[in-house]
């Protein structure tokens, strides 16, 4: 099985064409596995057994390449390696640990400690933990802005949302929302968080400017999860009670379809082209596939028992930094300054390449920007100012299309 994952996610090797195949992992609290699926064609490709560790929250890295899991009984957050599907770190984070969300630069992990009371803050680069910010009582699910400058997280018992500013790891405001806040999810403008409060089958509308409730949504009988389509323009919502999911309009902020799903859904995510919603089924044990097009259920997964996967469990980036460069020795490559607002250099000396072609994608995918480096050692700059803020993916390649380098650029 895992020979099929590395050929899905062995892309641009030898000059393929850019894939937005996806991947997602799904928590079974009490299988104590994560189930790793392949979105595009909604087959189970691998399982991964983490232990008497009851996992339950799940994010997967900006880049596609790392998934945190919140582990309830070990008090941790194990780290799995999405190239081998291995657990590669486990942190200790408080105590029974819940929602777990990276931010969009992939540097930190916040992770609700819901018997702490506390978010704890991880730097990805040391699998350290940081900082420890008090929030109300019994946080759960919670969101990072797209600009990564706060947190808001969903406390169940205080049927409050504190919002957490990530320059100081303070709690710089309370927002009094429903009856026990489970999920957050906000908008890819930044400009909106949706909440949904399980106890009284709504679903709370937060300007992020203001941090005012700005209008309430009925929803199905106990909503848990919220995931929002990438476009932004709708917001899908599991009720727990009633094994249905509902889908609300944001721009006028209704519900326009009800479907129904399996028993007991629970996490949620929509695919990062905007087609299909997943949803894992609690007392199912299945993943249901609601195609967005038509509000339908177009398939079902068997998973492992209980499945849970309250978060973002759907690799929402195209794996095109994975894989094997061509050449023996890797060219001398830099690309600085990394973030910018868009304008960045990128100086190559190798004395291997005549012709070199530096190609950006953005995260659906799409090929933005291609510039020729025609000389040995080059100093170039790369305009991609008119883009949207956010991450992108790029590669170099030689004159044959053979993959040379790649990495990650932040646009500011």
């Amino acid at each position: 099985m895992k020979k099929i994952l590395s050929l899905i996610t062995a892309l641009f090797c030898f000059g393929a064409m850019v894939s937005t195949a996806q991947t997602a992992y799904v928590t079974s609290e009490t299988a104590n596995t994560i189930t790793v699926i392949n979105v595009a064609t909604g087959t189970v490709i691998d399982t991964i057994f983490v232990g008497t560790s009851h996992p339950y929250g799940v994010s997967v890295s900006p880049d596609g390449t790392r998934v945190y899991v919140t582990t309830q009984v070990n008090n941790s957050v194990t780290v799995i390696n999405t190239a081998t599907n291995k657990v590669i770190d486990t942190i200790p984070a408080g105590t029974f640990p819940g929602g777990v969300v990276v931010s969009l630069d992939g540097t930190r992990v916040y992770v609700a400690s819901q018997t702490d009371n506390k978010i704890y803050v991880i730097n990805t680069a040391t699998s350290k933990v940081i900082s420890n910010v008090k929030v109300s009582a019994f946080p759960l699910g919670l969101a990072v802005t797209p600009d990564g400058s706060m947190v808001y997280v969903a406390c169940a018992h205080a049927n409050k949302v504190s919002v957490i500013n990530t320059a100081t790891n303070t709690v710089i405001d309370s927002i009094v929302v429903g009856s026990f806040p489970f999920g957050v999810s906000i908008n890819p403008a930044g400009s909106t968080a949706y909440v949904t409060n399980s106890a009284d089958s709504t679903v709370s509308v937060i300007n992020t400017a203001t941090n005012l409730v700005t209008g309430k949504i009925y929803v199905g009988h106990h909503p848990r999860g919220i995931s929002i389509s990438p476009d932004g323009t709708k917001a899908f919502v599991t009720n727990l009670f009633d094994g249905t999911v509902s889908v609300i309009n944001t721009g006028t902020n209704t519900v326009t379809a009800t479907v129904t799903v399996g028993n007991n859904p629970n996490g949620i995510s929509v695919s990062p082209d905007g087609t299909v919603v997943y949803v894992a089924n609690d007392a199912s044990n299945t993943v249901s596939i609601i195609s967005v097009a038509s509000n339908t259920v177009t398939g079902t997964v068997n998973v492992s028992k209980q499945p849970e996967a309250i978060g973002n469990f759907i690799s929402t980036y195209p794996t095109i930094t994975t894989g094997t460069p061509s050449l023996s020795v890797e060219p001398n490559i830099s690309v600085y300054p990394n973030p910018s607002n868009g304008i960045f250099t990128i100086e190559v000396k190798s004395e291997k390449l005549t012709v070199k072609n530096f190609e950006v994608y953005n995260v659906l995918g799409e090929n933005v920007y291609n510039q020729l480096l025609g000389k040995t050692q080059d100093e170039s700059i790369i305009d991609i100012s008119r883009q949207p803020n956010g991450i992108y993916l790029y590669r170099v390649v030689d004159g044959t299309g053979k993959l040379i380098k790649t990495g990650k650029l932040v646009k500011e």
